[in-house]
């Protein structure tokens, strides 16, 4: 890593350090959503391509649960909790996942991280998802042959930027997020599908 990247990487991890330390818990759940929802578009198709309906079904409510408890709006998803998702197959395969299901296991990773800063409200569930989503971006980046990482940080600081000048957490910013989010991560799924098919 050049020495101009180590500078950019520090600054990112200094905003993000920053913003955490002063983030609301809504401010906070909102950002881990987002993180959280650009790696899922690898993971509902790797889940939908082994037929995982019930799997899928797990994964699916607990995004809507994250997006719903961000902005506190009431609605029918029953809760999930991070229990739910260690049991599933991307995070007991872990590491020995292949091909396209090690990338499901960072949105299965960052998803477990996210449901456990809802549970307990410390931070540091958040700055795991923060990771996990650049590694995931630098993983699959030099799978497919394209650099991800900066684009990572880049939707990371536009979402801080933007829940910081929100003076109120309501459900227009979490659905421009969301659908900010899911463009990147139709755009992940692309690259994928068209390395891994």
């Amino acid at each position: 890593m050049s020495s101009i990247a180590r500078q950019l990487q520090r600054g990112f991890t200094e905003r993000l350090d920053g913003f955490l330390a002063s983030a609301s818990v809504e401010q906070a759940a909102l950002f881990g959503a987002a993180c959280v929802e650009r790696a899922c578009g690898i993971l509902f198709w790797v889940v939908s391509k082994g037929e995982r309906t019930r799997d899928w079904e797990i994964y699916s409510n607990a995004l809507d649960e994250l997006w719903r408890q961000s902005h506190g709006s009431e609605g029918g998803v029953s809760p999930v909790r991070s229990v739910d998702i260690e049991g599933l197959k991307e995070l007991t395969l872990g590491d020995e996942a292949v091909r396209e299901a090690a990338f499901a296991l960072h949105g299965a990773i960052a998803m477990h991280a996210a449901l456990k800063f809802l549970e307990t409200y410390d931070v540091s569930w958040v700055e795991d998802c923060s990771l996990t989503l650049r590694n995931h971006a630098f993983r699959l980046g030099r799978r497919v042959g394209a650099e991800l990482v900066p684009g990572e940080e880049e939707q990371q600081a536009l979402d801080i930027a933007e829940i910081r000048r929100c003076t109120e957490i309501d459900a227009e910013l979490a659905n421009k997020l969301r659908e900010r989010a899911r463009g990147v991560a139709r755009s992940r799924l692309q690259l994928t599908v068209a390395r891994y098919g």
